[in-house]
């Protein structure tokens, strides 16, 4: 297969949003994906013991850390 390039799995925290990429997207800070392989940044979840806060007009989409 010349010229053929072969597919990446992404580690745990990265992405690969188009199925003929060779590199992967690591998600923004304070995120990760649950799993390997992950195809779309919306695999991209907050860390465990964090929160992504959408209870406020101003949250900004950053992960928030879960208080007890």
């Amino acid at each position: 297969m010349d010229g053929a390039s072969e597919c990446t799995r992404c580690p745990q925290g990265h992405f690969q949003a188009q199925g003929n990429a060779t590199a992967c997207d690591q998600c923004a800070r304070g995120f990760t994906t649950r799993y390997l392989a992950a195809d779309s940044v919306h695999a991209c979840e907050c860390e465990e013991g964090f929160y992504l806060r959408r209870d406020r007009a101003d949250a900004d989409g950053r992960c928030v850390a879960c208080t007890t």
